[in-house]
């Protein structure tokens, strides 16, 4: 069941951004096999969609351009400590704020979870 209600969602943002602290190659493999999947390329513009801590930026070319997009305002506030991304947006999933085809690739871990209507999420992709 998607999670609505913000406080929970921070709760357990706070607590995978804690676990990431403790363990911060848990989740290597995962995070690998997406950057070589998307193949985002030199210089990429990546959206980084339901960024948690911002944990993508270190699997990425160090001249890609990252923007962070997060439902948690207790994640944004990580997010906004990370080094290297371009921009951070605190955003409905399926309504972020930015120009059609301003990314090279949309990347999206784990986070489509906590959307309520996930279709929305993939038009929002797509676009």
């Amino acid at each position: 069941m998607p999670e609505t209600n913000p406080e929970l969602v921070d709760r357990r943002g706070r607590a995978c951004y804690q676990a990431m602290l403790e363990y911060p190659t848990a989740r290597d493999a995962e995070f690998g096999r997406l950057v070589t999947l998307a193949d985002p390329g030199a210089h990429a513009l990546v959206c980084d969609l339901s960024a948690g801590g911002c944990y993508l930026r270190r699997y990425l070319a160090a001249d890609a351009h990252i923007v962070a997009v997060e439902t948690s305002p207790a994640l944004i506030r990580i997010c906004q400590r990370a080094p290297n991304v371009s921009r951070v947006l605190c955003a409905d999933l399926s309504h972020v704020p930015l120009a059609a085809g301003s990314f090279t690739r949309v990347l999206c871990l784990a986070g489509l979870h906590s959307a309520a209507h996930k279709m929305p999420v993939y038009h929002e992709v797509h676009r």
